[in-house]
C-alpha cells in the first residue's frame, strides 16, 4: 500500500563517513516522468503535482523522447493537446513502447486513446462531482463545474472513476502488452487551480495501476503524514509501508481526526 494521504518526506542529517572531512549524503531515488510537449507548451500544474509526490519531471518533444537516456523506463504523460498532434508513426512508437513496458498517463479524446480502447461518444456534459469509490465513500467535489467528454471504454478496461449524472466513466486503466495505462476524461492540466483539486487520488492511482512509485532511501528519514480525513487508510499498513522505507520518525497531521489513528496518540 502506498499512502493515499498526503505524505511529504524531508531528509534530516543523513551522512556516512567517506573519508577524513568528507560526508556522503544519501538521497531518495525518484522515478522519471516525461511530459510530451511537441511545440513547447508548458504543463506547470501536472509537473508541480508530480514533483510534489516524488517524481523527477521533464518536458520533452518528439526528438527528446526518442533520445531519452535517463535510465529506468519513464512514466510518459500525454495531455490532450499533444495527443491530438501525434502523427500515426509517432503514435505507433508510443504504443510499441507501452507494449514493451512503459507506463502511460493520458487525457482527452485522441486517436491514441481510441487505439487503447477509450472512445469519445461525441457528447459533452458538465460535472460538479464524481465517484472514485475505491478510495473514497463520498463523491469527489470539484472547485467548480467542468465540461468533459462522455466516453465509452472497452469491457477489458477497468473503470476507476464515474460521473453518475452523465452515466459515463471518467478515469479508466488497462493493459497493453507488458505495459499499463491510465486515461482521464478530466484534464490533467486544469485551467485554474491545482491538479489534486480535480484528481485527488491521481498519485495513488499511478502507484496502484501503473506500478510506479518513489523508492525512498536514506539513513535518517523523517516523514510528515496527513491522513486527509480518509477513513480507508489502515494505520497498520501505513506503518508497514513507512518501516519499509527505513523511516526514523513520523509526524502525524492533526488537521483531521480518524478513530483508527487515535491508537498512535499517547494516552
Amino acid at each position: 500500500m502506498f499512502l493515499s494521504a498526503t505524505v511529504c518526506w524531508v531528509l534530516f542529517a543523513s551522512a556516512t563517513s567517506g573519508g577524513p572531512g568528507e560526508a556522503k549524503m544519501e538521497y531518495p531515488r525518484v522515478p522519471q516522468a516525461l511530459i510530451l510537449s511537441l511545440d513547447g507548451n508548458h504543463y506547470l500544474a501536472i509537473e508541480r503535482a508530480l514533483r510534489t509526490v516524488g517524481f523527477d519531471v521533464h518536458e520533452v518533444n518528439a526528438a527528446g523522447f526518442a533520445s531519452w537516456g535517463g535510465g529506468a523506463t519513464p512514466l510518459l504523460i500525454i495531455p490532450e493537446q499533444e495527443g491530438r498532434q501525434l502523427d500515426s508513426g509517432f503514435a505507433q512508437t508510443i504504443l510499441h513502447d507501452v507494449e514493451a513496458g512503459m507506463p502511460l498517463l493520458l487525457d482527452g479524446p485522441t486517436p491514441l486513446a481510441e487505439a487503447l480502447g477509450v472512445k469519445a461518444s461525441g457528447a459533452r456534459g458538465q460535472i460538479l462531482q464524481y465517484h472514485w469509490d475505491h478510495y473514497a465513500a463520498e463523491p469527489v467535489r470539484l472547485p467548480g463545474p467542468i465540461a468533459v467528454d462522455r466516453i465509452r471504454a472497452d469491457r477489458a478496461l477497468k473503470v476507476l472513476a464515474f460521473a453518475s449524472n452523465l452515466q459515463s466513466p471518467l478515469i479508466v486503466s488497462g493493459d497493453r502488452g507488458k505495459g499499463r495505462f491510465v486515461y482521464s476524461a478530466i484534464p490533467l492540466e486544469p485551467r485554474t487551480g491545482m491538479v489534486f483539486q480535480y484528481l485527488p487520488f491521481l498519485a495513488q492511482t499511478i502507484v496502484d495501476e501503473l506500478h510506479v512509485a518513489p523508492s525512498l532511501a536514506a539513513d535518517n528519514l523523517c516523514v510528515y503524514m496527513d491522513a486527509g480525513d480518509e477513513p480507508k487508510i489502515d494505520p497498520a499498513a501505513a506503518v508497514a509501508q513507512l518501516k519499509s522505507w527505513s523511516v526514523r520518525e513520523v509526524h502525524l497531521g492533526a488537521f483531521y481526526s480518524s478513530e483508527a489513528f487515535r491508537e498512535f496518540v499517547p494516552r
